[in-house]
């Protein structure tokens, strides 16, 4: 960050009335019982990591860095968490789940890359300066290119590129499936969102022609980064003012009646799941598992367990178990007349299709085809045993 000003000046005055609101937003949210709680915890978390940012500026901008002179450098690292919050925030506003997994875990990945090498400089400034780090990490001043202190650099514009246009993918796919459903009540909602995701472009130009001028000069004067600081505090902070205020615009998802109004599945995206979980067992043929649980499904399918057993019930009109089991059965059929499979008995194709034991295959195949297995294949000209 840049020299800090030795007074409390009106640059101090901006970024303390963002650090004061972002905090307070942060524990409106955090305590929030009504909505979408997962949403509001992401919301809580948005605000309380602008407001870290924003009190970095004000130790940065007044004579406060002379009593914490570090405080500010550390907090640099924490740019790297708006995007993935903001981009959870959007994801939820969607209809979708989010989920701990490794793919959710490697956008954090540019924040520790950030973080580690921050952490270094300031504890061990020392070993830092001997190791030569610096011509690894920052661009040299001479003009001469070096392309990982080039991508260090830049790593907070990269980033916010990759989620600029991933919003925007994701902001399409969300219109496409309401476009037919113009008369729900959603056209506040999907306002909102293409507003969020212009702003959040509108935002990454600056950034752009700021990161522009900063390559080509290798400096720029000191208002950049503080109307870049300001621009993206009053962006973020205007979207959970905007959800405390004007709830319409970000209604909870659609609701059912019975026992899924808790958790209903957005009817746009029925059609989509539904297409997903067909293409699923065809293609990756989990029923084969015999130790196949509705969870295994729910994780395969990247939505929540309630909401696998909503689309089964609701919208197949099985159980799980009857749902997967009438994959198995169809799948026996095939191999009890396919003369790939002519020296296998019945007890070993039951195993391989994910039944566990004879009498559950015969019971259930019956039940399917009104006849036994052996009945079956016999029926289609094969010898079964």
């Amino acid at each position: 960050m840049p020299s800090a000003n030795p007074y409390f000046g009106i640059w101090a005055v901006l970024f303390s009335f963002f650090a004061v609101q972002g905090f307070f937003l942060s524990g409106v949210f955090f305590f929030r019982k009504k909505g979408w709680p997962t949403a509001n915890r992401f919301l809580a978390a948005l605000a309380f990591v602008i407001a870290i940012i924003a009190s970095g500026y004000v130790v940065d901008t007044s004579s406060l860095s002379r009593v914490v002179p570090s405080f500010s450098y550390l907090v640099g690292p924490l740019w790297l968490l708006l995007g993935p919050t903001l981009f959870a925030y959007m994801w939820l506003l969607t209809g979708h789940k989010v989920r701990l997994t490794w793919a959710t875990l490697l956008q954090l990945l540019p924040f520790l890359i950030y973080l580690i090498p921050t952490l270094h400089r300031t504890l061990f400034l020392d070993h830092f300066r001997e190791a030569g780090y610096a011509h690894l990490l920052y661009l040299p001043g001479d003009g001469s290119f070096a392309l990982v202190p080039l991508l260090y650099t830049y790593l907070f514009t990269i980033q916010m590129f990759a989620y600029a246009i991933i919003s925007v993918r994701l902001l399409l796919r969300y219109e496409r499936a309401y476009r037919d459903n113009a008369a729900d009540g959603r056209a506040a909602h999907l306002l909102w969102l293409r507003r969020l995701v212009l702003a959040f472009i509108g935002y990454l130009v600056y950034e752009t022609v700021f990161s522009v001028i900063l390559l080509v000069n290798r400096s720029v004067e000191i208002h950049y980064y503080y109307v870049s600081a300001l621009l993206i505090s009053s962006f973020l902070l205007l979207i959970v003012y905007t959800a405390i205020r004007h709830p319409e615009v970000l209604p909870s998802l659609p609701e059912s009646n019975g026992k899924y109004n808790r958790s209903s599945l957005p009817e746009p995206y029925v059609d989509e799941q539904l297409a997903s979980l067909m293409s699923l067992m065809e293609q990756q043929k989990p029923y084969l598992r015999s130790d196949l649980k509705l969870q295994d499904l729910a994780d395969l399918l990247g939505i929540g367990r309630h909401h696998v057993t909503q689309l089964l019930n609701q919208h197949v009109g099985k159980s799980f178990h009857a749902f997967v089991n009438g994959y198995r059965i169809e799948d026996a059929c095939r191999r009890l007349t396919d003369p790939t499979y002519r020296g296998y008995t019945v007890l070993a194709i039951a195993h391989d299709v994910g039944f566990n034991s004879k009498t559950t295959f015969n019971r259930i195949f019956k039940q399917h085809t009104q006849m036994t297995p052996s009945q079956y294949a016999k029926a289609h000209g094969v010898d079964a045993s």
